[in-house]
């Protein structure tokens, strides 16, 4: 019986909606017209670093901002956070929005400064007063997560809408998800599938996999799993995990697509060593049958493992049944690669696998 179930449930309430965050690069163009204020004459792009350097010395707000963002990504120097959320502050506190929004990253992930989400709102909502769009989408989604301020969906709401006005995806998938879950306004799919649509049509591989989800439920759009398959792939092929999930359980299920289970594997792999639990839990049972993959009780066991751990019960009860097909010998070598996997990997189904893993369900 193929595991469809904890993909479907993974996805719809778990990766679906996620929330992106937007950091504006250096050389992004798509709302050059109102990232910056209009009086500014002087492009610092067409500086050279050490001309950047002088000028941001200075005193000049967008130098400081394109040096910081030079210091972000490590372009002409050495990658460094913290000398990038400094600049970022310099110019931030001249009331460059650009600058701001990306000092509230910093404070929101951590980068060059202490993690902090109520700094990150502060900084997020300087920018966003100056109708700054990337600033009002960040905004909205930290009232709709209750990441560093009190969660207000009507709030949300109100910040992300002014961002669509400026056709930010992320603003158009912040809004989308509200409908689709009736926070802040009634309840409404067809909306949900417009706003998703928007959001998919400006390449957000996050909205793009909540899209083609619609597309499988029939929710706010005609059913059409051949439509759903194409936002999966072009989400997949962005790297995103539930992308790359959806895309392999499509090529598992022939859903919208034939049935191929080769790339069914393939993408299910992609998507469980970026911790994608339906991706891994699915995984698991292409190995412990010999669908698409040879068939490897071993490596099915280290999959279903990890599933297992992050609270899968499908993965929990097949794990407990493959176990007793297994010699000590094929659990010990499971749970090797269990501790091999990921060096940096400390998730507690590892500690529970060398104790008997799983444990009884509750």
């Amino acid at each position: 019986m193929w595991h469809s179930q904890a993909f479907l449930v993974v996805e719809l309430l778990g990766f679906c909606f996620a929330e992106n965050l937007v950091f504006i690069e250096a050389t992004s163009t798509a709302h050059s017209s109102q990232q910056q204020p209009q009086a500014e004459t002087i492009s610092a792009l067409t500086l050279s670093p050490a001309d950047l350097v002088r000028r941001a010395e200075s005193g000049d707000k967008e130098s400081q901002y394109r040096l910081a963002m030079l210091y972000q990504e490590g372009r002409s120097v050495e990658k460094d956070y913290v000398e990038a959320a400094r600049w970022y502050r310099r110019s931030a506190e001249q009331g460059w929005p650009a600058a701001q929004n990306n000092l509230g990253h910093m404070y929101d992930h951590g980068h060059g400064v202490t993690q902090n989400k109520t700094e990150a709102v502060y900084w997020y909502r300087k920018a966003a007063e100056q109708n700054y769009a990337p600033a009002e989408a960040n905004l909205g989604i930290a009232y709709k997560q209750g990441s560093g301020v009190t969660r207000d969906y009507r709030l949300a709401l109100e910040w992300c809408d002014r961002a669509t006005q400026q056709g930010l995806s992320t603003a158009f998938h912040c809004v989308g998800s509200l409908y689709y879950s009736g926070k802040a306004v009634r309840k409404d799919y067809v909306k949900a599938a417009e706003m998703f649509a928007k959001a998919a049509a400006g390449g957000l591989a996050v909205a793009q996999t909540d899209l083609a989800l619609l597309y499988m439920e029939g929710k706010g759009v005609e059913r059409n799993d051949g439509e759903a398959v194409k936002w999966f792939l072009r989400a997949a092929e962005q790297g995103l995990a539930a992308g790359q999930a959806g895309l392999a359980y499509c090529f598992a299920s022939g859903r919208g697509i034939a049935r191929d289970y080769d790339r069914a594997a393939m993408w299910f792999a992609k998507a469980a060593e970026q911790d994608d639990v339906a991706a891994q839990s699915n995984l698991g049972f292409m190995y412990e049958r010999g669908w698409g993959v040879p068939l490897d009780l071993i490596e099915a066991y280290k999959w279903l493992a990890l599933a297992a751990g992050h609270g899968d019960l499908p993965s929990r009860r097949e794990l407990r049944s493959l176990r007793k097909t297994m010699t000590a010998r094929q659990v010990d070598s499971a749970n090797y690669r269990l501790l091999n996997w990921k060096p940096s990997h400390d998730d507690l189904e590892l500690a529970f696998a060398l104790e008997g893993y799983p444990p009884s369900e509750q």
